[in-house]
């Protein structure tokens, strides 16, 4: 997909994401930094309707019962890591690609926060259809 609307997206998260890594400056958020960031390849995410379950960066499951037509999600790159929530935790922030199973490849973007009492993922926000992702 081209276009200028793609691009502010991609632009938007960009700025959020590196506004939200930037340090603090105290010291509880020195400390906690060195918690390492999530594992995003063995993680589960919310894409639109489907919750899906990575295991070493990929799910794959029938596009209907008995179909041979595969939906697939990937993890993507470039990823990032950094406290995107400001709890002095390291999170971080994937590019997921998924393949319904027709001529479409979309892109999300998500996040991984790394709370102390696990960790969670936020809903995946659509880039676009065959794009290319060149920063998060």
């Amino acid at each position: 997909m081209t276009g200028a609307l793609p691009k502010i997206v991609i632009l938007a998260v960009a700025v959020v994401v590196a506004v939200a890594c930037e340090p603090t400056g105290t010291a509880a958020s020195r400390a906690a930094s060195s918690v390492s960031p999530p594992d995003p390849a063995n993680a589960t995410f919310k894409i639109e309707r489907d919750t899906v379950a990575l295991t070493n960066g990929h799910a794959e499951r029938e596009a209907a019962p008995g179909s041979v037509t595969k939906v697939t999600t990937t993890l993507g790159d470039p990823r990032a890591s950094g406290d995107v929530d400001g709890d002095g935790r390291a999170d971080a922030v994937v590019i997921l690609v998924y393949q319904p199973g027709g001529s479409g490849t979309f892109y999300y973007v998500a996040a991984l926060l790394n709370l102390t009492s696990g960790v969670t993922a936020t809903p995946a926000i659509l880039l676009g259809d065959r794009i290319k992702v060149t920063g998060v």
